[in-house]
């Protein structure tokens, strides 16, 4: 049975319901899957691995249908060499906490993006005030 993979990125949020899509055609003797995104909320790069993975995944579903789906090896021969690549290296562990971590990072560059997601973003200042409230909570419902 032959795989045919489609994917396709959307520009305008409108034309698509989801973020996402996945659709699976299956015929006699062809399966195709159709794979569109936002471009607002996912690089082509990412959507490339989604796409190839999900691919991988449903071949082999169909070469081995009598499978677990918990014995299916999600990654293909490449991806797991990549991730070998990024994790060969060891990083050199800190003692530090990473509360103490960052407000020393607030001290050095305050209005530096800490955190930065598609609904917003932190400085390293409001970061460090904020889970220093949390901290006094924490310590505060600890101690009651």
């Amino acid at each position: 049975m032959s795989l045919s993979v489609l994917s396709i990125p959307i520009t305008k949020p409108p034309l698509l319901q989801y973020s996402i899509a996945l659709n699976i055609l299956m015929l006699a003797e062809q399966t195709h899957m159709m794979f569109c995104y936002h471009t607002s909320l996912l690089s082509d790069t990412y959507a490339r691995t989604i796409a190839k993975t999900s691919s991988h995944v449903l071949t082999e579903i169909l070469d081995h249908p009598q499978l677990r789906l918990n014995a299916i090896d999600v990654l293909d021969e490449e991806d797991r060499y990549k991730m070998y690549e990024r994790n060969r290296a060891m990083v050199p562990s800190d003692d530090n906490f990473v509360h103490y971590i960052d407000h020393h990072r607030s001290l050095e560059s305050s209005n530096s993006p800490a955190v930065q997601a598609w609904d917003g973003e932190f400085s390293y200042k409001q970061l460090d005030e904020l889970s220093s409230l949390l901290a006094d909570e924490l310590i505060e419902q600890v101690s009651a």
